[in-house]
């Protein structure tokens, strides 16, 4: 049985690229129009207030309830799957590196990743870090940011610490809260919110330069897609969509779509969004 609590449809909205199409110059730019398609997911979500999110390849979605510490999974047409409880309200979770997820307990110290039908595959602590956010790869590398010692810890598959590395601080003082790992192209990329920038580097820590974005607070949550584009969500309500050409990312489309409160990496192509009370599909047409 699907559930529904929103009859709001398919939103358009416009997005102006920044770049130029095959134009030597300033004086003959073109704008590139770009379209992003926000469809509302019906799902019920029982009362829950969504403080994360995670996909599984095939389509699966969970949601982090922080309020009444508990996981629900939804099938990717928003029909409810089961419901878990979470260890302690100090949770992160993030996309498994098959067909599940991973939680993070930073309470308790504690990762624990599960499968589809929410059955723990495994769990193990950690001592020697903080985890403020975790990113997984497709090499089933965990990429965990420790916002207190403004570090980056990488783990391997079975979860051992195999390289850190310091985040540079050169101007100002970095707070980050959110991380992203594009493994193809061998970028990580950290989030400052409190200076409203993105900080890259390569795979093993190589600094590779920062971006200022333009946004009032943010970016609070970023996440790659599978086409390299790298989405970022500020509380302000807008998503952006940027590209890197050399060691800077540029913006090739902006939106204001609500209140949204993080995006993540859906299955396929998708792209999806959350806020406290709904889930939405994201796409670049």
């Amino acid at each position: 049985m699907r559930h529904s609590i929103t009859a709001c449809g398919c939103l358009m909205l416009t997005l102006l690229a920044a770049c130029a199409l095959n134009q030597p110059g300033r004086g003959g730019q073109e704008q590139a129009r770009l379209e992003l398609q926000a469809s509302d997911i019906p799902v019920d979500l029982a009362g829950a207030m969504v403080t994360g999110a995670a996909a599984s390849p095939e389509g699966s979605v969970f949601l982090l309830d922080g309020q009444h510490w508990r996981i629900r999974a939804h099938s990717r047409d928003g029909d409810f799957l089961f419901e878990l409880d979470a260890p302690s309200p100090q949770c992160l979770i993030a996309g498994g590196r098959a067909q599940g997820f991973c939680l993070a307990d930073d309470l308790n110290r504690q990762m624990a990743c599960y499968d589809q039908r929410g059955k723990q595959l495994w769990a193990a602590r950690y001592d020697q870090h903080s985890i403020t956010a975790f990113a997984t790869a497709p090499s089933g590398e965990f990429y965990i940011l420790d916002g207190q010692s403004g570090s980056v810890a990488v783990r391997n598959q079975a979860f051992v610490l195999v390289r850190r590395w310091n985040l540079s601080t050169a101007g100002s003082q970095l707070r980050p809260e959110a991380i992203a790992v594009d493994q193809m192209a061998g970028t990580v990329v950290v989030a400052d919110p409190a200076g409203k920038r993105l900080a890259g580097y390569s795979l093993l820590g190589i600094d590779l330069g920062r971006t200022d974005i333009p946004v009032i607070r943010g970016p609070q949550s970023i996440a790659f897609d599978r086409q390299g584009n790298l989405w970022v969500c500020a509380d302000d309500g807008t998503v952006r969509a940027l590209r890197i050409t050399g060691r800077r990312w540029h913006e090739v489309g902006s939106a204001r779509t609500g209140n949204l409160r993080g995006v993540i990496p859906g299955a396929g192509d998708a792209m999806l969004a959350y806020t406290d009370t709904s889930l939405v599909s994201l796409s670049i047409k």
